[in-house]
């Protein structure tokens, strides 16, 4: 037996990023080599002047004097009216929560979007690394990346490596600070005390994330997992290849189903933070109340570039200050017209249209209306959603000039998955599509079954889980010295080690009995049994608690078929990101003909972290249940990759990035008839999860 593709798109989380066979990949040639050292080079230590030639040019280059080489003449006019007015300074703070700086940060996208060629927008690059602020660069620049045609099967580096700041604890950049000052650390074994270790010219800092300065705050148990790197450079991602800011028309989004997306990946986002609860002895995500305070504290531990401390939201914080009253009154008139729309079952834009929210494909024009995106002009409502009620909730102090503001975790894509209130929020948000749902008729079984297809078992190896420490670069967060800078060469590099959660390699074996050749679309769901009581959870209770973790397509031969699948091959995740050091190596080879670069999507930066796959277990074990159903395979109206390069692009606006049009979650997105859900082409199980605190030789090789 053959897959008819043998890494499948990754459908969970409704992204399409596509893991490479062994040999359906591209080599890039020099002209790509070249754009990716040059993108290489300008994210390198942002916060200083490094770099000859892009500094040259910066200084040599206007954006205002070369308006022909852009397509949109008045976007650029715009960007410079508002840059002359007056742009967030250098070295302060950006963020999108503020309209000035998001503005900005649209302005500058924009030039970036409508350069006509790679040289313009490379020249326009340099200029803005030169005079623009660090983080509104970064993000735009960024995202402007993701979203230009030239440049699709650009590698990124790691937004942790971008910048440090927003992953890594502040007390291991100041000791990282001190250890560059001084040159050197003078007692090896007071260094190794405080967590140093130095070897080969790398200073390697322990980052004790998971501590808690609060020592009662139960919510740090799942803090591995709120706190990986991995998992919010996901987030981040997301984010910047469907921005709520940013019109679909405008940008070619529309084609990709971006309403449901946005659905799709917060409820598949509390479903598997909910696994993680589960598994540390918590309960249900909390709720709360916008007249009532907060009880839910958080302490980032974490600092800006500028030195300032992320702020600190107390226990029981109350939002509904004399100062916030406004914006709350704003937040529950916006969550009361969503209600409303729902419940009415249309929605009316300004000009009195109504859009019709009675069908499921009426769940994209929902999933818009809560994202606050322009897609559907100009809806009766004040501001973006997420945008307030992330101000109100962060903790943050309401500035008296924005220029500085200190924004919270939870105002950041980098970090707000960081903040426990984060899943409150979106639980909050995601309610709004459940009640939607509840007004869907249940699939008949005839959309349910697939005549003549049994699933007749499913079977496990052991799964285990355990933390092992993983090593990234933070020298982005550590200023070089003037000779440094001069010489173009850092004498040391540092590292911080984090503790993460990863698992043991495990297959899955599939029996699955067909009475004729077909072809059929398989979904594998990993879900809860037992609540944090120990009681059985109905599963029309629980439907939205199972988080898709593969979907692969296969040619089912008449007779019995036996598929094995390795944890590696689920199509949702990707490996761990290669540091950005080791890609300017291989650039660097590649240029000088002496070795190949492989363009692929196995680092795809919209995957989920192969290391996450499965949630944690317990010492005893921990069960859970899997869900398997086979369907006959229908191919999307425009076939996956047709109108993008699958092997290493992510086809964000492509129209192409599904294999099915289904909707996704598919058949656990609505109300479950019982009498009739269960049928031969569906199987479910338990699956019983073990874990051990520490890493053993005797575990398999890491991701």
């Amino acid at each position: 037996m053959k897959f008819l593709v043998f890494f499948a798109a990754f459908l969970v989380l409704a992204t399409a990023t596509y893991i490479k066979h062994e040999d359906d990949y591209k080599h890039a040639d020099k002209d790509f080599l070249l754009k990716q050292q040059k993108v290489l080079d300008l994210l390198n230590h942002v916060s200083q002047e490094y770099g000859d030639e892009h500094i040259k040019i910066a200084k040599e280059y206007s954006v205002e004097k070369n308006m022909d080489k852009y397509t949109n003449a008045k976007a650029v006019k715009e960007f410079v009216k508002i840059y002359k007015h007056g742009f967030v300074p250098k070295f302060k703070l950006f963020s999108l929560t503020f309209d000035m700086h998001r503005d900005e940060a649209i302005a500058l996208f924009n030039v970036f979007y409508y350069a006509k060629d790679w040289e313009t927008f490379y020249k326009t690059a340099c200029w803005a690394r030169e005079y623009m602020n660090q983080g509104v660069f970064i993000y735009s620049y960024t995202v402007a990346i993701l979203h230009r045609e030239d440049c699709r099967g650009i590698v990124l580096p790691a937004p942790y490596e971008i910048y440090p700041y927003y992953f890594v604890s502040s007390d291991v950049l100041a000791k990282a600070q001190y250890v560059k000052q001084q040159g050197f650390v003078q007692d090896v074994n007071l260094a190794e005390y405080h967590g140093i270790h130095f070897e080969d010219n790398i200073y390697t800092f322990y980052d004790n994330h998971t501590a808690s300065y609060d020592f009662y705050d139960q919510e740090q148990r799942v803090s591995y997992f709120t706190n990986d790197i991995g998992l919010n450079s996901y987030y981040f991602y997301f984010h910047a290849d469907y921005p709520f800011w940013m019109g679909g028309e405008q940008y070619g989004l529309n084609k990709d189903r971006r309403g449901e997306l946005y659905y799709y990946t917060h409820q598949q986002l509390l479903a598997r933070y909910y696994l993680e609860r589960l598994a540390n002895g918590l309960g249900e995500i909390s709720s709360f109340n916008w007249r009532y305070p907060v009880k839910t504290q958080y302490n980032p531990n974490m600092r800006y570039p500028n030195g300032y401390p992320f702020p600190r939201r107390q226990e029981n914080f109350y939002v509904n200050t004399d100062n916030n009253q406004y914006l709350v009154q704003e937040v529950e008139d916006y969550e009361r017209r969503i209600r409303d729309a729902v419940t009415r079952g249309y929605v009316t834009l300004i000009d009195g249209t109504k859009l019709s929210l009675k069908d499921h494909s009426d769940i994209e024009t929902l999933g818009r209306f809560v994202q606050s995106n322009p897609d559907l002009g100009e809806i009766r409502f004040y501001d973006y959603l997420s945008v307030i009620a992330k101000f109100l909730l962060g903790g943050a102090v309401k500035p008296y000039d924005t220029i500085d503001y200190v924004p919270s975790a939870l105002e950041q894509y980098q970090t707000a998955m960081r903040d426990p209130v984060f899943y409150q929020l979106y639980k909050r948000f995601m309610s709004y599509f459940f009640r939607f749902k509840q007004y869907m008729p249940s699939y008949t079984k005839e959309e349910l079954y697939y005549p003549g297809v049994k699933v007749d078992h499913v079977e496990f190896t052991r799964m285990k889980t355990y933390f092992e420490n993983f090593t990234y670069d933070i020298s982005n967060g550590v200023y070089m010295s003037k000779d440094e800078l001069t010489q173009h060469k850092e004498k040391y590099v540092f590292h911080a080690s984090q503790k993460r959660l990863n698992h043991q390699k495990f297959t899955v074996t599939y029996d699955i009995v067909a009475d004729k050749d077909t072809e059929a679309a398989i979904r594998v769901f990993f879900g809860p049994k037992y609540d944090s009581y120990g009681r059985h959870i109905k599963l029309n209770d629980n439907k939205y608690n199972f988080v898709e973790v593969d979907y692969f397509i296969y040619k089912l031969k008449s007779g019995k078929n036996t598929i094995t699948r390795k944890n590696t091959e689920f199509s949702r995740c990707v490996h761990d990101r290669t540091p950005a050091r080791e890609i300017y190596k291989r650039v660097l080879t590649g240029i000088a003909g002496e070795g190949e670069f492989k363009l692929d999507m196995t680092e795809g930066h919209n995957g989920w972290p192969l290391r996450l796959l499965v949630p944690k277990g317990r010492r005893e074990g921990m069960v859970y249940q899997y869900y398997v159903v086979a369907t006959p395979f229908k191919q999307a109206k425009v076939p996956h990759g047709s109108t993008y390069p699958y092997q290493y692009s992510a086809g964000v606006g492509s129209g192409s990035r599904y294999y099915e049009d289904l909707p996704f979650g598919f058949p656990l997105d609505r109300e479950i008839d019982e009498t009739y859900f269960y049928t031969p082409n569906m199987h479910f199980g338990d699956m019983i999860v073990y874990h051990s605190d520490s890493y053993s030789k005797k575990n398999d090789v890491t991701y």
